[in-house]
């Protein structure tokens, strides 16, 4: 398992709507939008069904780190992913 947190408070789910389409328009969008020639993540569903190798990618576990070109995201965004899929990756 990828870096699974277990203070993931249910008070404060994380979910797609909330808060990972903002982290993914903040850091992900300017590449991975619809029209771009990589894999997209503008919707829930393309966002939830690249669940791990969003996780992959961000931890730089593997393959080409993302944001590509940039700095490894703060830990405490990477939570917010890990506690996203925890969660079962929430709408």
């Amino acid at each position: 398992k990828l870096g699974l947190k277990k203070d993931c408070d249910a008070a404060t789910t994380v979910t797609y709507k909330n808060t990972i389409s903002k982290l993914l328009a903040d850091n992900c969008l300017t590449c991975r939008h619809a029209g771009s020639n990589t894999h997209f993540l503008d919707s829930y569903d393309k966002a939830s069904s690249s669940g791990e190798q969003i996780l992959v990618a961000i931890n730089h576990t593997a393959g080409i780190p993302m944001p590509l070109g940039g700095s490894k995201l703060d830990a405490a965004t990477l939570q917010k992913f890990d506690c996203w899929k925890a969660t079962g990756y929430k709408e």
